[in-house]
């Protein structure tokens, strides 16, 4: 399995574009440069056991988002490295926000990941809902 993501971020880091993004989250709006990756969830792992967000808890009322922007290509390795012992944050690359509430938006089309399904949108919006969960795609 950890091949596959080996492979990924080899094919990746040669062939990505970062992207420039409009975040807002909980009402406060921000605008990134240079994003190579931006996470949402509720829960430490994802893909293979990388701890992506070391401080996340499912039953908490917010989202840990994971930010990775203006890095090097040669460091964007090193962080693939750390990411396994949540270590990456540590990392002035990354940067780790909270919030109920979170939009993101880009001139660009953006590649999202969500429990399996794989898509493209130009604006992500996600809340955090008591109850059950629902994922709606909007294009």
């Amino acid at each position: 399995m950890i091949l596959v993501y080996v492979i990924g971020l080899i094919v990746t880091i040669f062939k990505f574009q970062p992207k420039n993004i409009h975040l807002t989250i909980d009402g406060k709006e921000r605008e990134l440069k240079g994003i190579w990756m931006l996470t949402i969830t509720n829960h430490p792992y994802f893909g293979g056991g990388m701890k992506i967000a070391p401080d996340a808890t499912i039953n908490k009322q917010t989202f840990h988002v994971t930010i990775v922007h203006q890095i090097s290509k040669l460091k964007l390795l090193l962080l693939f490295i750390t990411v396994f012992f949540g270590k990456h944050t540590r990392l002035k690359e990354v940067e780790m926000l909270k919030g109920s509430e979170i939009m993101v938006r880009s001139d660009e089309s953006i590649i999202y990941h969500a429990d399996g399904y794989t898509g493209k949108c130009y604006e992500c919006h996600v809340r955090k809902e008591q109850g059950p969960r629902r994922v709606v795609r909007k294009n």
